[in-house]
């Protein structure tokens, strides 16, 4: 599983080029990622929602 976080909603574009980066380096180093989860996010106050709950998940 891949993530990617940007922290503002004016950042969609990174956002969708850091999913392709990721996309892109796993298959180059023969990882297969089930999924990539993006998240949009403050950077002030580091609460990421999605990020927390794939922590939470792999307990």
């Amino acid at each position: 599983m891949g993530y990617c976080w940007v922290s503002g909603a004016d950042q969609e574009a990174d956002l969708e080029r850091q999913v392709g980066r990721v996309t892109l380096g796993a298959l180059e180093r023969g990882l297969r990622l089930d999924s990539v989860v993006p998240e949009v996010g403050s950077g002030l106050n580091a609460r990421r929602v999605k990020f927390s709950r794939l922590l939470a998940d792999r307990r």
